[in-house]
C-alpha cells in the first residue's frame, strides 16, 4: 500500500520488532499499544484489552485489522482496571474505511458510556490517519461524548473518499 508512511517512528519501530512492510500492507487498520515507542523489545509491547476488542469489532465489520499481537506474536495483552477506556494508537491506513471505523468505534463508546454512567471516566486514543504517504495525528484524552462527535464528523467528512 503506497500510503503507509514508512518513515514514521511508529512504523519503523514495528519493523524493528519484526513486522516488515509486507506484513503491514494487507491491513487497513492497525490497533497498536500506546507503549510502542518505549518498548525495548517485542515482548514488552502490551495491547490493551480495549484495543483488542476494538480490533475484533472492526474485523466483524469486515475491516482488515491487526494488533501488535498479530504483527509480532511475542507481544502481550494488558487488562486495565478502572473505568477509563484505553484504545491505544489506531492507524487508519486507508481513509476509505473511516466511516466504518467511526461507526464501529461510536458503537463501542456508547456501550462504554452506559457502563460508566455517573463516573469521571475518560477515553484515551491516538488516531493516525494516512494520507498520501503522510499521517494526520489526533491525540485524545477526554470524555466519550466529545469523541463521538469528533468521530461522527470524521466519518461524514470521509464518506466522499469512498
Amino acid at each position: 500500500m503506497p500510503g503507509i508512511p514508512l518513515e514514521h517512528p511508529e512504523i519503523q519501530r514495528l519493523g524493528q520488532f519484526g513486522a516488515a512492510k509486507e506484513r503491514i500492507e494487507p491491513f487497513r487498520v492497525l490497533c497498536l499499544p500506546e507503549n510502542l515507542l518505549t518498548a525495548a523489545r517485542a515482548e514488552d509491547l502490551l495491547d490493551s484489552q480495549d484495543a483488542i476488542d476494538l480490533a475484533k469489532r472492526l474485523r466483524e465489520a469486515k475491516v482488515s485489522c491487526a494488533t501488535s499481537l498479530d504483527l509480532t506474536p511475542e507481544a502481550g495483552c494488558l487488562q486495565r482496571r478502572g473505568a477509563d477506556l484505553w484504545l491505544g494508537t489506531v492507524w487508519i491506513l486507508n481513509r476509505k474505511i473511516l466511516p466504518i471505523f467511526a461507526k464501529v468505534t461510536i458503537r463501542k463508546l456508547k456501550g462504554w458510556q452506559e457502563r460508566t454512567k455517573g463516573k469521571k471516566a475518560r477515553v484515551h486514543l491516538r488516531l493516525r490517519i494516512c494520507r498520501g504517504g503522510d499521517a494526520a495525528e489526533i491525540g485524545y484524552n477526554g470524555d466519550g461524548r466529545t469523541l463521538i462527535r469528533l468521530l461522527e464528523g470524521l466519518g461524514r467528512g470521509n464518506e466522499k473518499a469512498k
